[in-house]
């Protein structure tokens, strides 16, 4: 059983959580893929750049409104970590930065098995912050819902004593 303070995925495993090994990143709030994106590429470019030799970024993770979450190998302690940064659109947007930095803060004041360790904060020298996690092998969010629809059945399959109870009434008149 994976929990949060599990030892790290190995760099050769599959970090998706069996997902296919170079899936497409969908910008969800745009609704595009972040292949092809000179934006996104100058962003990861400068993250090897500046992380270096510290961090090795690997890949993007996934891509938010107000966010990019990087996944990267930590080469002193030999484990991987999640590296969020504030999208270069909101750079400027000095509530946004607050907003990103705050959430750092009160994510680093929390000690429990259930959330993600910070391990440093930081700014890129394009001004832009950062801050590193830990990584949690899984699958997102939206990955979990469309496995729970998948399965849920359309009908019930059978139905609990109290509804049948009440339906029985109706059968027994007709």
């Amino acid at each position: 059983m994976d929990t949060p303070r599990d030892p790290p995925a190995s760099p050769d495993e599959d970090v998706n959580g069996g997902g296919s090994a170079d899936p497409e990143i969908v910008d969800s709030a745009a609704g595009s893929s972040s292949r092809g994106n000179d934006a996104d590429e100058q962003l990861e470019k400068l993250l090897k750049q500046e992380l270096a030799p510290d961090l090795e970024v690997l890949r993007c993770l996934g891509r938010g409104s107000m966010a990019t979450v990087y996944l990267a190998r930590e080469e002193s302690l030999k484990r991987l970590v999640a590296v969020k940064v504030l999208s270069p659109k909101l750079a400027r947007d000095e509530r946004a930065r607050q907003r990103f930095e705050r959430e750092a803060q009160a994510v680093a004041a929390i000690s429990h098995p259930n959330i993600v360790a910070i391990y440093r904060v930081g700014r890129l020298s394009n001004d832009l912050p950062y801050f590193v996690m830990q990584y949690v092998k899984g699958t997102t969010l939206a990955e979990r819902l469309r496995a729970k629809v998948a399965a849920a059945p359309c009908w019930p399959t059978s139905a609990s004593p109290r509804s049948s109870s009440a339906v029985s009434p109706g059968r027994r008149r007709a």
